[in-house]
C-alpha cells in the first residue's frame, strides 16, 4: 500500500485523497479504519460522543461527495 495521500482537517471532518496508490488510514491503536483508492477521497467525522481528533473507532466514513 502507498503512502501517497493529501490529508485535509475542516473542523471536525478529516479528509483523506489518495493520490497515486492506495493508502491505508489507522487509528491510534492501530486498527484498519480504510482502505482510501486513488480517485475515490474519503471524509472521516466523528460520532456525536466521539473525540474529534483523527479517524478512530466510533466514526463514520462517506465520500467527499457527502455519500456513503
Amino acid at each position: 500500500m502507498g503512502r501517497d495521500a493529501r490529508i485535509g482537517v475542516f473542523g471536525k471532518m478529516v479528509e483523506v485523497i489518495a493520490l497515486s496508490s492506495p493508502v491505508r488510514v489507522t487509528n491510534a491503536q492501530g486498527v484498519l479504519v480504510a482502505d482510501v483508492k486513488p480517485g475515490k477521497p474519503l471524509d472521516f467525522t466523528p460520532l456525536e460522543d466521539a473525540a474529534p481528533a483523527a479517524p478512530e473507532p466510533g466514526m463514520k466514513s462517506q465520500r467527499a461527495n457527502g455519500r456513503r
